[in-house]
């Protein structure tokens, strides 16, 4: 069994996730090459979060802010255009998997214009009193069902990831934003997405827990805006939501513990969305499959000790934890 930290991905829901997939992609850490939509989604997202870190430079009155990804910025020589274009020429240098041409620049474009102009420009981050771009969170569950031990190591669960935007509305109320682009649908369900649903959304209830425990002095409004399949929806969470949140994670961790060997969750969405559907080297067999069998006849734990770096397993930024 391995130690889980919960975390938030963007090529797929964690939540209803394959195991075999997680297992390849964050404790083996073999590099899935991003489906290009979603970058499309990340290159609007970093022009957004460079607005929202503008925006807070000038409420500091700050000359110049920085980057973690890219760098430094004067705060004034930031233009909208310069934004998108900064996002756009970081991602298409990092995703080498195909080539980007000016179609995908204009689609991140109206994704970018889309989110700043619409709804008469209420999500705009200039247009807000900015308290965290990409606001980092970290907890541990101190709790006896929490616990797990691994190689002789114990410890408890924690869940860690980060917040697209936290800003202020009045004064003791905060509003969390969150931008997407793609379509507002459960996968898994095969379902449009309804209120309720985005309530029972554990991404969204760990983002309110995440947020409640760094702010606890604030009210907390949770929005989530599908840009180009929705809009906004502002999702009614209360303090009732905490405990319920916990033994949402509890249950599934429980899961995840009795877990012996990773299972896939084999459908047509497999060789339609997943690289590890590709054959592994000369075995003849996909990746998938190939590492699956290894497991079965080494065991997890011989698997995890040839291929993966343990040390890294559960480090932020790098495949494990990796959060966009």
């Amino acid at each position: 069994m391995i130690p889980i930290t919960f975390f938030r991905s963007s090529s797929y829901n964690t939540w209803d996730f394959c195991e075999q997939d997680f297992f390849i992609s964050y404790v083996l850490k073999f590099k899935k090459p991003a489906h290009h939509k979603a970058t499309h989604g990340n290159i609007s997202h970093k022009a957004l979060e460079l607005l929202a870190k503008k925006k807070l430079a000038t409420q500091n009155g700050k000359n110049s802010f920085k980057d973690d990804e890219i760098g430094e910025f004067q705060t004034n020589e930031l233009t909208l255009e310069k934004a998108i274009k900064v996002g756009f020429d970081y991602y298409s240098k990092i995703e080498t998997s195909r080539k980007w041409n000016k179609e995908d620049f204009d689609i991140c474009d109206k994704y970018f214009r889309d989110a700043i102009t619409k709804w008469n420009g209420a999500f705009n981050p200039l247009n807000r009193k900015i308290i965290a771009p990409e606001q980092y969170f970290e907890f541990v569950f101190p709790y006896e069902w929490a616990k797990y031990d691994f190689d002789g190591k114990d410890g408890y669960l924690g869940i860690k990831g980060t917040i697209d935007l936290v800003t202020e509305i009045a004064p003791g109320i905060l509003e969390y934003i969150d931008w997407k682009t793609g379509r507002r649908f459960d996968w898994a369900k095969e379902k449009i997405k309804e209120y309720q649903d985005l309530k029972n959304d554990p991404q969204l209830r760990i983002y309110y827990y995440a947020i409640r425990k760094l702010y606890p002095k604030h009210k907390i409004v949770m929005t989530i805006v599908f840009i180009k399949d929705g809009g906004p929806f502002t999702i009614p969470f209360d303090d009732s939501d905490l405990k319920k949140t916990e033994d949402m994670l509890r249950q599934r961790f429980e899961e995840i513990k009795k877990c012996k060997r990773p299972k896939p969750n084999k459908t047509w969405k497999c060789k339609a969305f997943c690289p590890f559907s590709k054959e592994y080297k000369k075995s003849g067999k996909s990746i998938c499959d190939h590492f699956r069998d290894e497991t079965a006849d080494l065991g997890i734990d011989k698997v995890i000790e040839k291929y993966a770096d343990k040390d890294k397993i559960d480090s932020y930024g790098s495949a494990a934890g990796t959060n966009r």
